[in-house]
């Protein structure tokens, strides 16, 4: 899930990314455009419209707009 959150960062696909006073919110272009939301002091706690959100399961699209959200959209490193 990691990884293929990672790739999702890195191929450009958060769009409308916006950061709130409590919460990160974008959408995540995967087999469609999914909406997440994403606590900013607990990333496993929010949404997404995608099966595995709609099942409160963490799912890579939350894990991705968590990582956009901590490297405010700068390129990941390998530390």
């Amino acid at each position: 899930t990691w990884e293929k959150a990672v790739n999702l960062y890195e191929d450009g696909k958060v769009k409308n990314f916006q950061d709130t006073e409590f919460t990160w919110v974008a959408d995540v272009l995967g087999t469609q455009l999914y909406q997440v939301i994403v606590s900013k002091k607990r990333y496993t706690d929010g949404d997404c419209t995608c099966y595995l959100g709609q099942n409160d399961t963490l799912c890579k699209h939350m894990i991705t707009v968590a990582i956009c959200g901590l490297k405010k959209g700068l390129p990941l490193t390998e530390d």
